[in-house]
């Protein structure tokens, strides 16, 4: 059985980079993927990402809302309990993140729409 997933899509919002306790740096962003749901609609997709070390320095410097992205990794679910009650969601563990864009000077002052061509 494999466990493998590559999506291409636009970044949501920039990465969250932080650095844990023991320095193993983690990177968090989420990517709208764009598929038909027939009839010619189309509808989105949206995917949590989280990154460790090399990816997690990369995407903390080059993904920014709107920009261009390619993730492959395997999808995990994380579980835990709130209030005694148990929760769950699926993330892509990415073990690799390019970027498919170049930066424009526009990123670094306005929020930039993630469909946008």
């Amino acid at each position: 059985m494999v466990n493998q997933i590559t999506i291409v899509g636009r970044a949501g919002r920039d990465a969250e980079f932080k650095e844990t306790s023991s320095g193993t740096h983690i990177a968090t962003f989420s990517v709208a993927v764009k598929r038909r749901a027939g009839a010619g609609s189309e509808t989105v997709d949206w995917f949590d990402v989280k990154c460790f070390r090399h990816n997690a320095d990369y995407a903390g410097s080059y993904i920014k809302s709107g920009r261009l992205v390619s993730v492959s990794g395997k999808m995990i679910c994380e579980q835990w309990t709130k209030d005694g009650e148990k929760r769950q969601k699926w993330v892509l563990e990415a073990q690799d993140v390019v970027g498919l864009d170049k930066p424009t000077v526009q990123e670094s002052t306005t929020e930039v729409d993630p469909f946008e061509d």
